[in-house]
């Protein structure tokens, strides 16, 4: 199962290939109040999952969905289009990430950012995570001040199959302790779940450390108040009931403590992770000394440069779990002020080699005679969408694209599905060929969240005001034979970028037989 926020429906309005009345568009109107939770996911059988944040109580699949204030939900459509259940999130919380294993069963992770959420199957029982990170507030007052992650098996049915909780460690007081654990990235593989999240403050379950930096209270001139730094790190459960929580690695500054002391807050900025075959890779862009950390194995140490002011160097690390001393990959750029970075990755595997996909600030690591637009000072906060592949075993970059289209390029998602790998930014979907990443051109286009499974059904989500808007379809993986069993010696074949090919080819597949008939086939 991949599940990325980019657009593939850009492919369908430049070509024109797929028949307008092919698509299946429904919407629910849940008055979203937060587009972040807005997710979407497709099983096996085609049956399409959306979640949204609502306000209100809506109806779907004939019945009132009874919403909490500041609340979410997750409803699900069948392939065709039918309305099927819906279950409510009631309490403040968001939904991060969602996917389906091979049974069906529907996995979500998110967040609990108020004190506590229930989470309402379709029979009515629930499973309830409290929030633990409460805290005395400078004036005496108690107040949330984080978010525990939470991770959901939902069955095809709607009812609630387990949960569990991952709960942050912070300060024992202090206004400016943030504890969080933010999920980013579900995946089941070999029959696991992986999460991937950002955490500030201590993940004891884990065994990941925080750390923090001594605050000044200007009251008292006592310096007891601590703030988190973040880490990033990915962990597995079992697919079966969710336990067994384990950590796979994590990435966490160890800067003297002198310069973060000094402000200069180290951490990882973009953490992303691929798995194959219970094989994980890690990725992230980080500033400062970090550390990798993966059971069992000698702590890996990254030195980036830091200097003072604030200017450092955003550099990208790889690296694979099995053996991080001798399968980490290392890219260094020149400096960058910290204070107007912002960074992601996407990253998936193929073969013996990752995609990997982002955003980045300034100099590009991969390349260092590219720039995020210029070199210029008025340019240098700009940001750029990239993408490369990437070899763990020849410790190569056999190729990376850098956008210089925009003036400000935002990676919104990545999909790679057979021959075809499509990267959505904040204002177009950007389509190469998977094995050179030759540039097959871009369209105007903007999805919030896009999902595929086994390059047959794919869906879309986006909104429209206060509806969520899903559209989804089911391709045709049989219909190159199909149309040769019709005798359709007469057919033509043609590449997704319209070329006429002397006959079908691994990925996407044009179609048009003597009639004029035109299919989509893989």
């Amino acid at each position: 199962m991949k599940k990325y926020l980019l657009s593939l429906v850009a492919l369908v309005c430049a070509m024109n290939v797929f028949a307008e009345d092919s698509w299946v568009m429904k919407k629910f109107t849940p008055v979203a109040s937060t587009a972040g939770s807005v997710h979407t996911t497709v099983a096996g059988d085609g049956s399409v999952y959306v979640s949204s944040s609502v306000d209100q109580d809506f109806n779907f699949a004939n019945k009132v969905v009874t919403a909490a204030t500041t609340s979410t939900c997750v409803v699900k459509y069948n392939k065709t289009g039918d309305e099927i259940w819906a279950i409510s999130f009631n309490g403040s919380n968001n939904v991060r990430a969602m996917t389906v294993d091979t049974d069906g069963n529907l996995y979500v992770a998110g967040t609990v950012t108020g004190d506590q959420t229930e989470f309402i199957g379709t029979d009515g029982s629930s499973k309830t995570i409290v929030n633990p990170t409460r805290y005395d507030e400078m004036w005496g007052e108690e107040v949330v001040s984080g978010f525990a992650g939470y991770i959901l098996k939902i069955g095809s049915d709607g009812k609630i199959l387990a949960a569990q909780q991952v709960n942050p460690a912070g300060p024992t007081s202090g206004y400016w302790g943030e504890a969080r654990v933010n999920p980013n990235k579900i995946v089941v593989d070999n029959g696991k779940v992986y999460v991937s999240c950002f955490y500030n403050g201590a993940v004891e379950s884990l065994g990941w450390e925080g750390r923090y930096v001594t605050m000044l209270d200007f009251d008292t001139f006592e310096t007891y108040y601590v703030s988190d730094i973040p880490g990033a790190g990915v962990f597995s459960l079992s697919s079966t009931d969710l336990t067994g929580m384990t950590s796979v690695a994590n990435v966490m500054a160890t800067t003297d403590a002198d310069m973060l002391d000094d402000g200069l807050q180290c951490g990882p900025e973009a953490f992303s992770f691929v798995t194959m075959s219970g094989i994980v890779g890690v990725a992230f862009i980080g500033w400062g000394n970090e550390t990798l950390t993966v059971p069992g194995q000698t702590p890996k140490d990254f030195s980036f440069d830091v200097q003072g002011g604030g200017l450092n160097e955003h550099a990208m690390v790889l690296s694979m779990t099995s053996n991080i001393e001798n399968m980490s990959l290392e890219y260094h750029a020149a400096p960058q002020d910290k204070e107007y970075t912002q960074y992601n990755l996407f990253g998936e595997m193929v073969g013996t080699n990752i995609i990997l996909g982002g955003t980045f600030s300034g100099q590009f690591p991969l390349d260092n005679s590219k720039y995020s637009k210029s070199a210029g000072e008025e340019n240098k906060y700009n940001h750029a969408s990239f993408l490369a592949t990437i070899s763990p075993m020849t410790k190569t970059v056999s190729y990376s694209w850098v956008n210089e289209a925009e003036d400000e390029s935002f990676t919104n998602g990545m999909v790679v599905t057979g021959e075809e790998t499509h990267v959505g930014t904040t204002a177009a979907v950007y389509n190469f060929r998977t094995s050179n990443l030759e540039d097959k051109g871009s369209e105007s286009m903007a999805i919030l969240d896009a999902a595929q499974v086994n390059d047959q059904y794919v869906a879309l989500v986006s909104t429209d005001g206060a509806d969520v808007v899903t559209m989804f379809q089911e391709m045709e993986p049989s219909a190159v034979e199909a149309v040769k069993a019709a005798g359709a010696a007469e057919a033509k074949y043609f590449g997704i970028d319209g070329t006429e090919i002397p006959a079908p080819q691994k990925g996407i597949n044009i179609v048009k037989t003597a009639d004029g008939v035109k299919k989509i086939v893989k």
